[in-house]
């Protein structure tokens, strides 16, 4: 999935359809969150230093691909405190 949403956004786009923050963005970035730890996520999720080495290392891993990136964006960019 983190592919294909990659290859989504290999032309440049800011989201996932059209040119506005939408329900596409908002369902990957939720969906995605238990894999990548966002900041400001707003629900239970260990903090990334809690974690051990090699899952630690898997997210780091998620949150470098190009969907990851995106869907921390959204966090950073769309959620409110």
């Amino acid at each position: 999935v983190f592919e294909r949403i990659g290859d989504r956004l290999a032309d440049g786009r800011s989201y996932l359809v059209g040119d506005a923050f939408g329900a596409a963005d908002i369902s990957f970035a939720s969906l995605a969150a238990p894999l990548l730890l966002p900041e400001g996520y707003g629900g239970v999720l260990p903090p990334h230093a809690d974690i051990p080495p090699s899952m630690r290392a898997e997210v780091e891993r998620l949150r470098a691909m190009p969907a990851g990136r995106h869907a921390l964006a959204m966090y950073s960019k769309h959620r409110r405190p």
